[in-house]
Parts: structure tokens; sequence; C-alpha cells
């Protein structure tokens, strides 16, 4: 007797994916279905390249696998339209517009991907805030004497003028 079961997203990638390219997976850290549509929403359509050895065509093979309407329903997720196009392939002003803050982390990412960490970004801390706008203050306060100045001292000495 053969019974079927629907994927869930805390079951593991190696149950319900080639035993090949599961192994891949969990190498680099997607264990579950749940960490895969993270991926794939995260990363976008390249998201295989932060796996090794899994090619675009084993890529698109799992993406085909995920957005199968009898596995999409069963999951209860829809993949983000980043995930199935490349970014040139995506219609900016249309049904496919990527929001502009979009799986922000932090790291070496994408501008509008950045997350800066509560820590850092001043947001709490006054000294912080106080060292920002210190900053600030100091590069802009007066450009006559931050700039202007020397250079103009300079100017003056190499014509021969005092």
């Amino acid at each position: 007797m053969l019974v079927a079961i629907d994927p869930k997203l805390s079951d593991g990638v190696d149950g319900w994916l080639n035993p090949a390219q599961a192994i891949r997976l969990k190498a680099a850290h997607i264990l579950t279905l749940q960490h895969l549509v993270d991926a794939i929403s995260g990363f976008g359509y390249r998201w295989h390249t932060k796996v090794p050895r899994i090619s675009e065509k084993a890529a698109g093979q799992i993406v085909h696998w995920l957005t199968d309407p009898s596995t999409a329903s069963a999951l209860g997720v829809t993949l983000n339209a980043r995930g199935l196009k490349t970014r040139s392939g995506l219609n900016r002003n249309g049904p496919d517009k990527v929001p502009a803050v979009y799986a922000a982390r932090t790291g070496i990412v994408p501008l509008e991907n950045l997350l800066i960490p509560r820590e850092l970004d001043g947001a709490t801390d006054n000294v912080v805030r106080k060292h920002r706008h210190g900053s600030q203050h100091f590069w802009y306060a007066d450009p006559i004497t931050s700039w202007w100045r020397p250079w103009r001292t300079n100017l003056r000495a190499l014509r021969g003028r005092s």
C-alpha cells in the first residue's frame, strides 16, 4: 500500500529532494524546506550561488518543484517573483515589483538589503548620536578653515606672494 504525504515546511530537504542536492544544501546550512524557501526569497534568482556545486539547472528544478501548484498549496507558501526571475527579467512597475527593502540582513549585501545592527544604528544610544552629530559638524561647520585657508596659503606661496 502506497501512502501519499504532503510536504511541510519543517520537513528536511533530504526527504523531498535528490540525495546529492540534499547533501549540498545541508552543507550550506539549508536543512529544512523552510530554510530553502527563505534562501530563495532572500537571495533571489541566483540563490544557488551560495550553495557549492548546485548548478543553475538544478536550482531551476528545485524552484520548479516548489512552485508546482500541489507543492505550493501543501507548503502554504508562494515564492516571490525575485526568486523566479533574473533581475533584468522583473517588471519593475508591474506585479513583479520588488519592495525597496527585502530580506534585510547584515554582511556584504546590496545597499537596499542592508540591515544595520540595532547596537550600531544610533537609535538608542545618545553617545553614538552625539558623536555622529559631532563628526558631521566637524566636516561641514567651517568650509573656510577646513580647506580654503590652507589651499589659499599654498597657492600664494607657489605664486611668490604673501
